[in-house]
């Protein structure tokens, strides 16, 4: 449900805000989806905090269960806010109360079809899916890489702010200076900047280097997702944009996917093949020792991915 409500958000988009509007809206949906996690734990310790005093004492067993009804009113409210929105739709009345079973089978085949054959559509495609491939690697990757390379594993939760702080630079960033920057040429130096800062972050050992490249990270990998989506948004008419954000979705989340489940086997893997030839993992060069932990090649690889899609 999650993909289809993605889908059909980022395609009806564009019948709400129009022009420089459209990548302002999209900065600001970023934000307000990642920018309020701090906010949801705070919001959770709160009700915890409240459902364990007398006011709430047959939830003792799980006081969870305040913080989860919360959270599904929120979503009654904001299906409440959607119903109001004035939306169209390019299908006839007569569509709408037609039951066709193959339509779904067309709709995804029209879709990638024009996908296929938009020259921009395609790129940004191929580069949302590269670009989840290198960033996802580093969910799995870096409490390994805080942990075997940086010498600390609470260094990852350090690491997880610099991305986030780095993320919300980005984006109020480009909401500043969007007039005057052209999209394409923005997206595709975002994912170049995306996978360079993640090969580099993999290269240093000091955490404060580290860290501010993973800041990098996150203020380009943000740049790019939603200079990509505006650029969907404004190239794709408005009878294919609903399916065509159904096939970004997917790809992204099966992107997302491989990058959790693969990574700590490449990490693994890479590992193994170095203590081929290094056995205990360390090479020296200029007379300083320098560690080829499989965390390490693994990022590297991502990087690359994203560097080149």
């Amino acid at each position: 449900f999650t993909l289809v409500w993605g889908a059909a958000k980022d395609a009806s988009i564009p019948q709400l805000v129009e022009g420089e509007a459209l990548q302002s809206a999209n900065s600001l949906g970023l934000a307000a989806s990642y920018g309020t996690l701090p906010l949801a734990g705070l919001v959770y310790a709160g009700l915890a905090a409240l459902a364990s005093t007398s006011l709430f004492s047959n939830l003792t067993t799980n006081t969870n269960y305040l913080a989860i009804w919360f959270d599904a009113l929120t979503y009654l409210v904001s299906a409440l806010v959607v119903l109001r929105l004035p939306l169209r739709s390019h299908r006839s009345s007569e569509e709408k109360h037609k039951l066709d079973w193959t339509q779904t089978y067309r709709e995804a085949r029209e879709g990638l079809h024009f996908i296929r054959t938009h020259r921009l559509v395609r790129s940004v495609f191929i580069g949302l899916g590269g670009g989840m491939i290198g960033g996802g690697a580093m969910i799995p990757l870096g409490q390994l890489y805080a942990t075997d390379v940086l010498g600390d594993s609470k260094l990852f939760g350090v690491l997880e702010t610099a991305l986030g702080v780095g993320a919300t630079i980005g984006v109020v960033s480009l909401l500043i200076l969007q007039k005057w920057l052209p999209r394409e040429p923005v997206f595709a130096l975002s994912l170049i900047t995306t996978g360079g800062a993640i090969i580099g972050a993999a290269c240093f050992s000091l955490p404060t280097a580290v860290m501010v490249l993973i800041a990098v990270v996150g203020a380009a990998a943000g740049t790019a997702y939603v200079t990509g989506f505006t650029l969907l948004q404004e190239n794709t008419e408005e009878e294919l944009r609903g399916r065509t954000f159904a096939a970004v979705y997917t790809v992204v989340r099966l992107c997302l996917f491989l990058a959790l489940a693969s990574a700590p086997l490449v990490a693994g893997l890479s590992r193994k093949i170095v203590k081929i030839f290094v056995q205990d993992g360390t090479v020296t060069i200029f007379d300083v020792d320098y560690q080829l932990a499989g965390s390490r090649l693994a990022l590297w690889i991502g990087g690359a991915i994203t560097l080149t899609s």
